[in-house]
Formats: C-alpha cells, sequence, structure tokens
C-alpha cells in the first residue's frame, strides 16, 4: 500500500489549511476493509508502535492502554490520547514550589471522520515530534511573566479564525492582570448536552500563577437547565499547564486545535 506521508497530512496543526487526514490517497490495492464506510482508527495499535522506541537514553513503557511514558523525573515525556482521539505531548518539568507538573509541548487532533489503516504513518511522525522535543531545551517557570495579555489576544484571535462554525466571539473579560477568561457564545441561544441541559457558552479562563510559575489555560462550558435561568459552570473539558518560557505560538496552537474539533 502505498500512501502519502508528512506529517500535515495525519495531525491537525492550527494556522495550517489542514485538517485531518489527506482525502484523496492514492492505494495500489483495495483490501475488502478498504470497502468499509468507516475503518476505525487502531489507537492500541499506534501505541504498541510508539512503545517499540526509545527517546535517547529513555526507555518507554506504557502506562495505561492509551499513555506512555518515556523516562522519569524532570524532563521525562509522556504522550496521552483522549476519548475524542485528540493526542496531547507533554513533558515533565519542575515549578517555582518544587511540584513537578506536566507541561502540554503539543495538541494534536487525529480526523475523526474514520481514516484508519495508517496506525503506523501516525505513529511515525508522533515519535518524529517526541524526539524534537526531547533534544530541545527544558522549559522553566518564572517569578515574572509580563505577556499574559499579549498572549491571550493572539489566543482569541486563532479562535475567532479556527474555532466551530457554532461559536460567536463574545470577547475578552479581564478579572485581573493575572487572569483573563475568552468568551464564545453558542448559535441558536444555545444547544442542548446529553444530561438535557444547555450550552450557553463556552469559556476558556487563561491564568499565571506567580507563585509556581504556571500558566494555565482551563476550557470549559457554561450550561444552564431547560427548566431554570441558572448558569453552572461544568466541569472542564481542557486543563494545561505552560511555562512562561514556552513560545507564544506553541501555547496558542493547542487551544485553536480545541476549539476546532470542539
Amino acid at each position: 500500500m502505498k500512501y502519502k506521508t508528512g506529517f500535515q497530512y495525519w495531525l491537525v496543526k492550527e494556522g495550517k489549511d489542514i485538517f485531518g487526514f489527506e482525502k484523496n490517497l492514492e492505494l495500489e490495492k483495495k483490501k475488502p476493509e478498504d470497502e468499509k464506510p468507516i475503518i476505525q482508527f487502531n489507537v492500541e495499535e499506534m501505541m504498541d508502535l510508539l512503545a517499540m522506541h526509545s527517546l535517547g537514553a529513555k526507555q518507554p513503557f506504557i502506562r495505561f492502554s492509551n499513555e506512555i511514558h518515556w523516562g522519569r523525573g524532570n524532563g521525562a515525556l509522556r504522550l496521552w490520547m483522549g476519548t475524542g482521539l485528540n493526542i496531547m505531548i507533554e513533558r515533565q518539568g519542575i515549578d517555582l514550589n518544587g511540584t513537578p507538573r506536566w507541561i502540554c509541548k503539543r495538541l494534536y487532533q487525529i480526523d475523526p471522520s474514520g481514516y484508519g489503516g495508517f496506525e503506523d504513518a501516525v505513529a511515525e511522525e508522533l515519535l518524529e515530534q517526541l524526539k524534537k522535543i526531547d533534544e530541545s531545551e527544558l522549559d522553566s517557570p518564572s517569578r515574572e511573566y509580563e505577556d499574559l495579555e499579549g498572549l491571550v489576544a493572539s489566543m482569541a484571535s486563532v479562535i475567532r479564525r479556527t474555532a466551530r462554525d457554532i461559536f460567536i466571539f463574545e470577547g475578552i473579560r479581564k478579572i485581573d492582570q493575572y487572569n483573563y477568561i475568552i468568551r464564545l457564545g453558542v448559535r441558536g441561544h444555545g444547544i442542548e448536552a446529553q444530561d438535557q441541559q444547555r450550552v450557553e457558552e463556552n469559556q476558556t479562563h487563561v491564568s499565571y500563577d506567580k507563585n509556581s510559575g504556571v500558566i494555565r489555560l482551563l476550557n470549559y462550558n457554561v450550561e444552564s437547565s431547560k427548566a431554570q435561568h441558572e448558569w453552572a459552570i461544568m466541569v472542564t473539558d481542557t486543563d494545561l499547564n505552560f511555562f512562561p518560557t514556552q513560545t507564544r505560538e506553541e501555547i496558542v496552537e493547542t487551544i485553536a486545535n480545541t476549539l476546532h474539533w470542539y
């Protein structure tokens, strides 16, 4: 089987007109399963392929069926996959309080439309990203971070371009110099969640803790009961940590991918 390789064909990255798998795959032969309308992506197969490779001196070990670690302690890497086929790559660091933190380095989304059969290609490209991160300088916390407002403005700009069209940008709320909320309304006066709650807003809370030196990003829904006029913040969908030495682009692309595939 021949297939086009290259990271853009398999994973989504904000800012590039790339939205999942390449649709026009050229195949030499069609297997019987290729005739199926949807070929499910085999997560276990991809994880097994990744677990066959070390990162320098860091040996892999599977923590859970959807989570692999390379090494232990400061500088260790982990890759885990969420229920929506979202892939997170994180590296362990130590905050200013001496607490170990998993710092988000990459967030990707495998196209959920059903193009299975390319687990080896996805694993290969992920391994390349893991190697690049492992070979890069360690990120670090900081007592000062003067770019939080600029970071939030960049996030809001990217969200307006890439978020699903069910969302309406409502603006940025500044709580204080260390806390901002990016607000997205929902078209059609809200949509109903599975528990019959109505999603009124989606909010991204971006904060900086000068005591720990960590930037934190939370994304969650604000929902209301159909029978009442009371709004409530629901359990967060996304909870990510970053260090101030990371580039703005690296931080911003995570929320862009999250909301594009919401």
